[in-house]
């Protein structure tokens, strides 16, 4: 391995490694799926009650939705779903 030829870091973990005897081992990603999981960004997840009761108490006092809601009883409207008591576009 031509050291002129690393990255500064790879050189100098190189060089830390060199006093180790180790034999490197690759592993297939199928095999390595708990690894995948911690390299990918959080996500929040907001499961909140008020959160849920704030919708629903919205979809009540909007105009729109309660004409949607009238359609959807009358019609068959295939493009929305009722879902946990409020309306979602599907």
């Amino acid at each position: 391995m031509d050291k002129k030829d690393l990255v500064t870091r790879v050189a100098r973990w190189t060089l830390l490694l060199e006093e180790y005897d180790y034999e490197i081992v690759h592993r297939s990603g199928q095999r390595m799926q708990h690894v995948d999981a911690l390299s990918r960004y959080p996500v929040t997840i907001i499961t909140s009650d008020t959160l849920t009761a704030r919708l629903q108490r919205a979809q009540q006092e909007d105009e729109n939705i309660q004409n949607l809601k009238s359609l959807i009883g009358t019609n068959n409207a295939t493009d929305f779903l009722l879902k946990m008591k409020y309306y979602t576009n599907t």
